[in-house]
C-alpha cells in the first residue's frame, strides 16, 4: 500500500472542525490524489489512515495527581 507521509509541521482539518498536527501522519495516496491542488495547500481536510504522537510522562498523570502539584 503507498502513500504519503508528513511531519508535525502539517496540520490536518478534521470533520468535526478540529485541528490536528501529529509528530508523524500517513495518508493512503489515492486519497491524497483526490484533493484539488488548493486542498493540497490549505489544511488538508482528510483524516490520517495512521498518527504516531509519542506519550510524554505528564500525559500519564491523572487530573487529580495534576492538582497535587
Amino acid at each position: 500500500m503507498r502513500g504519503i507521509v508528513f511531519s508535525s509541521s502539517t496540520i490536518f482539518r478534521l470533520p468535526n472542525g478540529a485541528k490536528l498536527s501529529p509528530d508523524v501522519a500517513w495518508i493512503k495516496l489515492e486519497c491524497w490524489e483526490a484533493l484539488t491542488q488548493e486542498e493540497r495547500e490549505k489544511f488538508s481536510p482528510l483524516t490520517p489512515h495512521f498518527i504516531i504522537r509519542p506519550v510524554r510522562k505528564i500525559n500519564l498523570v491523572s487530573k487529580n495527581a495534576r492538582r497535587e502539584f
